[in-house]
């Protein structure tokens, strides 16, 4: 009985690792795992929902895909659009070749990457002798950065964040970029930032382990995301490439690459457009990869759904004398357009296309053999008949023309060759596009639409309307609106205005008509900067506000061109009130003390209660009341407090923390005055107790302020 009964159990057992085994396969198609699963404190993985794509970003190099298992997707990381459990892309990364000393050598990010976090210092960058020191890949500056256009951190603290405020932290020294006043520059309205680089030997085992020599390369990588009607179909990868090896790089080729698995991975087929006019429009599309569907039974999107990449900027390189060098650099001002004489920038060098499968048509086996796919050579370094995948039109041309096999696809664009010296860096601009229609010749349409859009915008040095708001108290019961809209660098309008909705609830909408007249707020007359000011009633919940432009024809809307604005006061933290602290025990702040710091919450609005509200950096995180707060009331609980730890001088204290209620947030900074004291030269201090039986040893931190 026991014999038989061990039969079954190990039978079940059997089966559940089998279903188990199926269940990590991947979605509809075997992803490769890699050789060297690792998972360390340094690696850090957020999702970015700046626009209509939520997609998964890391610190290493790869992104849009879920390496940690956090989502329903088995492993992709790229929805679009978000929210509808449509995923265009499985995984993606960069991937950097060049040849060294006649070898070829690839820094792969694949499904997962030869890259780990952190800078590479050198005293002097141009130094062919000097080995670059990688910094800590746990250091807190070499996580990801990610910041909203009004400061809010894309990274949040508390359980779904890591901890770091990014504004606060954010990593100047080592290339984030700043402003001019040294604060963070973000560009769009969500931005992510980190560094990575590839000098850890043990890390290049992609495609194999044969070459494991690295490139001395360090990777500075940012993200965009523009959530603007036109614009809010894709997101941009910055790449920021630096040579800080000691070898002068040769024939370097940069590919991205991607598993685009629209819906279905195993019904996608891959496409180029080199240059394709727009029926019925003056824009074209240029040099473009994307994958689609062979038909319309993909089980989420019913095959409408498609995905694009395109190189918006190449590297920069030596010209002929009548060349000029067109590009965008990042400075302290945003995007500044440059013009080089004698200089070209490179463009699309090829497009690849392979299957999920070994052998001449699938992934490549090593190095050589993905550096002759980044050249557009065949795997085994054959010319191929063309450096396109497939560049006929999906729309119009025979099926004998098209990708003929429907499959898992992995797709890459490449640019180069060009050379990068010890000390040289080289910038790549990339525009991952997704397309959304009816059916899978509809989301074409639409993608290719995306795509000359976001080309317009990078064209114009990311530059669209520049939209700013404020608001006051009038008094407790009515908000002054002073709205400002810049558009110098955009266009010449006839008329401005914007379309209030409230963001939660069912509170009433509203316009303001904006004027260039030089009365509103708006600066010199016919300067193309519109502003107006308007009063309304104190409202309970955050409006957005749709900003409309009329240029001559169909208006320009920009959603969401405003968001979160308050209409009603703000809470009032007071009374501060010290209710522990570890030194003088005068209830006062004193130098050098760690504090709880508790208060009252007062509610300005004589209109609308406060039914939610919470503070972050409060120790209890719990809301912070069960009741509302009444228009013009208050609410106090010593069971919540700030801990702070006060400067050794000075006579205030400054600090900040975040209010969020009813849907609203903001961070607001307080002060509170400081009695200075001398504390004995053995507060702090620690006293060593010994127990020689187990040899324990135990530090007590001396707080008592009389010693």
């Amino acid at each position: 009985m026991n014999k038989r009964l061990n039969a079954i159990l190990l039978f079940c057992l059997l089966v559940i690792f089998i279903l188990c085994s199926f269940g990590f396969a991947g979605r509809g198609s075997n992803k490769p795992i890699s050789n060297k699963l690792r998972k360390p404190t340094a690696q850090n993985q957020f999702t970015l929902t700046g626009n209509n794509w939520a997609f998964e970003m890391t610190n290493y190099g790869p992104y849009a895909q879920d390496i940690q298992g956090k989502l329903p997707s088995g492993g992709a990381g790229g929805e679009f659009p978000k929210g509808t459990g449509t995923y265009v892309i499985f995984a993606a990364g960069i991937e950097i070749g060049a040849m060294v000393n006649g070898v070829p050598k690839v820094s792969v990010v694949d499904f997962d990457s030869e890259f780990e976090p952190g800078a590479l210092t050198k005293n002097n960058p141009y130094d062919t002798t000097e080995v670059p020191v990688p910094t800590n890949p746990d250091d807190a500056n070499n996580k990801l950065f990610a910041l909203y256009s009004d400061g809010r951190d894309g990274t949040p603290l508390g359980a779904n964040g890591d901890g770091i405020d990014d504004y606060a932290n954010w990593p100047s020294k080592y290339g984030a970029p700043t402003k001019a006043d040294g604060s963070p520059l973000i560009i769009g309205d969500l931005m992510s930032w980190c560094v990575y680089n590839d000098m850890n030997p043990k890390l290049h085992l992609l495609p194999d382990n044969s070459q494991k020599d690295p490139l001395g390369l360090e990777v500075q990588q940012a993200s965009l995301q523009i959530n603007i009607t036109g614009y809010n179909d894709v997101f941009f990868m910055y790449y920021k490439i630096i040579n800080k090896g000691t070898q002068n790089l040769k024939d370097v080729y940069i590919a991205a690459w991607f598993d685009a698995d629209v819906d279905d991975a195993a019904n996608d087929l891959v496409a180029t457009d080199t240059i394709y006019a727009i029926p019925g429009t003056t824009d074209t599309v240029r040099n473009m990869v994307f994958t689609y569907n062979f038909d319309n039974s993909d089980p989420v999107s019913s095959g409408g759904s498609a995905y694009g990449a395109d190189f918006f900027q190449g590297p920069v390189v030596p010209g002929e004398a009548t060349d000029v060098a067109r590009y965008l650099e990042l400075t302290s001002e945003g995007f500044i357009q440059r013009e080089v004489p004698g200089k070209k920038t490179l463009g699309l060098s090829t497009t690849v296309r392979y299957i999920n499968v070994r052998g001449p048509s699938g992934d490549p086996d090593n190095d050589r053999e993905l550096y002759n796919l980044m050249r557009g050579l065949e795997k085994n370094g054959d010319p191929k008949s063309s450096r396109w995948t497939y560049p006929a039109d999906p729309l119009t041309a025979p099926t004998s023309e098209l990708d003929p096999r429907p499959d898992d696809k992995r797709m890459m664009l490449c640019t180069g060759p060009f050379n990068l010296a010890v000390g040289d860096t080289q910038v790549v601009v990339l525009a991952c596009v997704g397309g959304k229609g009816t059916d899978r010749l509809d989301a074409i349409k639409n993608l290719r639409k995306t795509d000359a859009i976001a080309q317009q915008y990078y064209d114009q040095g990311f530059h669209y309307p520049k939209c700013s708001i404020s608001t006051r108290s009038i008094n407790s019961t009515t908000t002054e609106l002073t709205t400002v809209v810049n558009l110098t660098d955009f266009r010449t309008a006839s008329s401005v205005k914007i379309h209030f909705t409230p963001e939660y609830g069912a509170e009433s909408e509203f316009d303001i008509t904006l004027y260039d007249d030089g009365s509103h707020q708006d600066g010199i007359a016919g300067d193309n900067i519109w502003g107006n000011i308007q009063q309304r009633g104190n409202c309970k919940y955050p409006y957005k506000g749709d900003l409309i432009v009329h240029t001559g024809g169909i208006p320009d809307t920009f959603n969401g061109a405003y968001t979160h604005t308050a209409l009603r006061p703000l809470p009032q933290l007071k009374n501060w009130q010290v209710i522990w602290e570890n030194g003088q025990q005068d209830k006062k702040v004193n130098n050098f003390e760690r504090i709880h710091l508790t208060f009252d919450i007062e509610n300005p609005d004589q209109v609308n209660d406060i039914s939610e509200i919470s503070i972050a950096g409060v120790q209890n995180t719990t809301p912070l009341n069960t009741s509302p707060i009444i228009p013009g009331g208050s609410y106090s609980d010593t069971s919540f407090y700030l801990i702070l730890t006060a400067p050794a001088s000075g006579d205030s204290f400054k600090f900040a923390y975040t209010i969020n209620f009813d849907n609203h947030f903001k961070m607001v900074y307080s002060d509170v005055p400081i009695t200075n004291w001398n504390p004995g030269t053995l507060w702090g201090d620690t006293l060593e107790e010994s127990f020689e039986k187990h040899q324990w040893i135990i530090s007590t931190v001396i707080n008592d302020h009389f010693f």
